[in-house]
C-alpha cells in the first residue's frame, strides 16, 4: 500500500501498484510548507516473509530501474522485531518501542533496463531520523543497530521511499 507524506500538511504525493509483475512506486516528493524541508512517499508490503538469515553477512539485492536514476532520495526498509511495523518505520528508533525497522539509501544506475544494486547489511540501521530519513547512528558506529541473521530470519514488512529530497 502506498502512504504519501500526512503530517504537518505535506504535499508530496504517490502511487503503488504491480505493473507487468514489477512494483511501480511513482510520485513526487516536495517540501512540507511547515517545515520547509523534503516530506516523503512510501510503499509497504506487511507479512510474512522468506527466512533470510543465510544471506547474512551479505547483501539485499534490488533489481531496480528509474525514469529518475538523479533522484537522491531512494531508500529501502525491513522490519524485524518492532512490536508494531508500521509504528517502528514511524519513529526510526527516536521512540519507545520503535526499534526494528532497518533503513538504507540506495541509488539506481540511468538505463531504461532493469539492473540489480547491492545494499549490504551493514549499510542498513535501525535508528535514524523521522524527519529526513537519515541515519542518526550507523552500523559502523555501534552493532546495536545492525540486522542480525536473527532479525534477518524474521522479517514482517518490507518498505520502498522516496524521502529526504524533493523531486519525482
Amino acid at each position: 500500500k502506498a502512504l504519501n507524506d500526512p503530517v504537518m500538511g505535506g504535499k508530496s504525493s504517490g502511487t503503488w501498484a504491480v505493473t507487468n509483475g514489477a512494483g511501480v512506486l511513482d510520485g513526487e516528493v516536495v517540501n512540507v510548507p511547515s517545515l520547509s524541508a523534503p516530506g516523503f512517499i512510501k510503499a509497504s508490503a506487511d507479512g510474512t516473509f522468506p527466512d533470510a538469515s543465510a544471506a547474512f553477512g551479505g547483501s539485499l539485492v534490488l533489481t531496480v530501474r528509474s525514469s529518475t536514476p538523479e533522484y537522491a532520495g531512494f531508500r529501502v526498509t525491513f522490519v524485524s522485531g518492532a512490536t508494531s511495523p508500521a509504528f517502528a518505520c514511524s519513529a526510526g528508533g527516536a521512540l519507545p518501542l520503535s526499534r526494528g525497522c532497518f533503513k538504507a539509501k540506495f541509488s539506481v544506475p540511468a538505463g531504461s533496463d532493469f539492473m540489480k544494486i547491492k545494499i549490504p547489511f551493514t549499510d542498513f540501521s535501525d535508528k535514524w531520523s523521522s524527519a529526513t530519513g537519515e541515519q542518526t547512528t550507523t552500523c559502523a558506529q555501534s552493532a546495536d543497530v545492525c540486522p542480525t541473521a536473527s532479525k534477518l530470519s524474521k522479517i514482517k514488512r518490507v518498505e520502498f521511499w522516496g524521502e529526504g529530497a524533493n523531486g519525482k
